[in-house]
């Protein structure tokens, strides 16, 4: 039985950076295409010069010559990968052809994320590469046609990568992964919950008179939810509490994926009942869950919104804007 587009697609994801990469490129073309003989073909050609691979990439190579009637002996003397090879990626990386990656990804849909990353070769330049991660329903074989047609019309190289989301199927991925710019994605900005009212001239926060009081039923949903969140950015900093300046308010941060909220929201709202943004509790009441782990995107559009909140000057002027 021959193998389908998806497990052919995840084999061309682990010989990414173990064959060229107009090689792979060629290849994923040919599968989107059908052309899954001369996938086979070139495969075992290249097994014929010296491409090492697994044990699994063997079985399911010869599974998929033999569906196509092809010679698959060569397979039997294949050198046996072991260690990938050891390439190093960085953060900087030409941006030149971030339009049409995220023009091909946005119009094909089930994209997730988007990322840059700069794969250092032996000549110690550096070179583009995308990463794509998608919707677990995505058509990953058509994604990734689609972005190297966009990618080859905009002057570049193909060099992208297209896998689940958060499940990177090699150390390949997740190195690349690790220095990466997030270019795109769908999902709107994360927003910041706002603590306080507002600031006085001399930058001090402060709580109105009027300030709404959260009633007990919704406090203790809030409360819950505010404190299971993952802290997105962890902080030994305190600062007075407001209310009263013999206490000290922790100023972790914590998200949701969709909110990014100050430690200080749950302390006021649990010492005085004060109740937090009202976008917020909205938010919080139609959540039919406990917050969810934060994915590589969560926690990068998070830490987007903290970097543009570091840029103020103090704590109160931080979390005292409106």
């Amino acid at each position: 039985m021959s193998p389908e587009p998806p497990e052919v697609h995840r084999l061309l994801l682990q010989l990414a950076g173990r064959i060229t990469d107009g090689e792979l490129a060629v290849l994923r073309t040919c599968l989107a295409d059908e052309e899954l003989d001369e996938v086979a073909d070139t495969l075992i050609s290249a097994v014929g010069l010296g491409l090492a691979l697994t044990e699994p990439e063997v079985e399911l190579l010869m599974d998929l010559a033999q569906a196509h009637g092809l010679d698959a002996a060569a397979l039997a003397e294949a050198p046996r990968a072991t260690d990938p090879p050891p390439w190093r990626f960085t953060a900087e990386s030409a941006a030149d052809a971030d339009e049409a990656a995220a023009r091909s990804a946005e119009r094909v849909g089930g994209v997730r994320a988007l990322w840059r990353s700069g794969r250092v070769s032996a000549e110690t330049t550096t070179e583009t590469v995308y990463l794509v991660e998608a919707e677990q329903d995505a058509d990953l074989v058509e994604l990734t046609a689609e972005i190297q047609h966009g990618l080859t019309g905009a002057g570049a190289e193909p060099r992208v990568e297209v896998f689940h989301t958060d499940a990177a199927p090699t150390q390949y991925h997740e190195a690349a992964l690790a220095t990466s710019t997030l270019v795109w994605n769908p999902a709107p900005p994360a927003r910041l919950a706002r603590v306080f009212d507002g600031a006085d001239t001399s930058g001090e926060p402060f709580f109105r008179p009027d300030h709404p009081r959260a009633e007990a039923a919704e406090r203790q949903r809030m409360l819950g939810y505010l404190r299971s969140a993952p802290i997105a950015m962890a902080t030994n900093q305190v600062m007075p509490d407001v209310i009263d300046p013999n206490r000290t308010v922790p100023l972790n941060f914590r998200s949701d994926g969709t909110w990014v909220w100050n430690d200080a929201v749950h302390y006021y709202l649990d010492r005085y009942h004060l109740a937090p943004d009202p976008d917020l509790v909205s938010h919080v009441v139609a959540a039919n869950t406990e917050p969810p782990a934060l994915g590589r995107v969560d926690l990068h559009r998070a830490m987007g919104v903290l970097t543009e909140l570091s840029e103020l000057e103090s704590a109160g002027e931080q979390l005292g804007r409106e």
